[in-house]
């Protein structure tokens, strides 16, 4: 590895970990990187975007002072982490950067690709002369493309839910009249009910009651049989000797 080479990585480096620790701690000194004739370019989604490009420091700084501190978090060490800085000209360098980045430390992790040009000025300072940010993978780098995935599907299932429960309630089920209950008799019962009908008399009618009775009777009648009572004669009564008293 030459020695120009050996200065690209060492310069990428440093210039990387630096720029990335103050967007997470200080975001709105950043616009101290860039150089007064610097343009920046960050697309919100992984797709080409009329996006405008800032030229000019007042904008640069105005785009940075937006920035909340602990909103962005890099983390260039996972497999998708690369670094590359390689000179295109004397003094001149270009860095390309992959990783990650979330919205605080517990935000869900979506991938990005950022590129610098940096170039030495008069002062013997390096700053950054051109600044092109985008999302690797979709909207917000796939990050948000899955949150909007995973939140349709949610609400698809919610009005599936709804849809079953909503023909549930239309489905009326139709109850038949009750048929009354037969009650059947029993043999037992029925032997009983004739028994009882034989034992109790049925009650006389009136003129079944004048048939049997007639014409009302007599005392003497109802005493010896329709016959008038004899007066009782009284013996004479004897004596000893047999000759009657009277």
């Amino acid at each position: 590895m030459s020695a120009k080479d050996n200065k690209a990585d060492s310069l990428g480096l440093s210039f990387v970990q630096k720029y990335y620790q103050l967007l997470t701690t200080e975001p709105a000194t950043l616009y101290k990187f860039y150089s007064p004739t610097a343009t920046l370019k960050h697309s919100p989604t992984s797709t080409f975007s009329e996006i405008p490009t800032l030229s000019d420091s007042d904008s640069i700084k105005e785009f940075f002072s937006t920035f909340k501190t602990g909103e962005r978090v890099i983390d260039l060490n996972g497999p998708t982490g690369m670094i590359d800085c390689q000179a295109f000209s004397t003094d001149a360098y270009i860095i390309i950067v992959h990783g990650l980045i979330s919205k605080g430390e517990e935000g869900e992790k979506t991938k990005f690709c950022q590129v610098f040009g940096l170039s030495k000025e008069e002062t013997g300072k390096y700053m950054v002369g051109s600044d092109c940010f985008r999302y690797v993978g979709g909207n917000r780098g796939g990050g948000r493309e899955r949150k909007e995935k995973k939140k349709k599907e949610s609400v698809d299932v919610v009005k599936e839910e709804k849809t079953e429960v909503a023909v549930k309630e239309e489905v009326v089920v139709e109850k038949k009249p009750e048929e009354p209950v037969k009650v059947e008799k029993k043999e037992a019962e029925v032997v009983v009910e004739k028994k009882v009908e034989e034992v109790v008399p049925k009650e006389a009618t009136e003129e079944e009651k004048k048939e049997k009775t007639g014409p009302p009777s007599s005392w003497a009648n109802l005493f010896d049989g329709g016959k008038a009572a004899q007066p009782v004669k009284e013996k004479p009564k004897k004596s000893r000797s047999g000759t009657n008293l009277e």
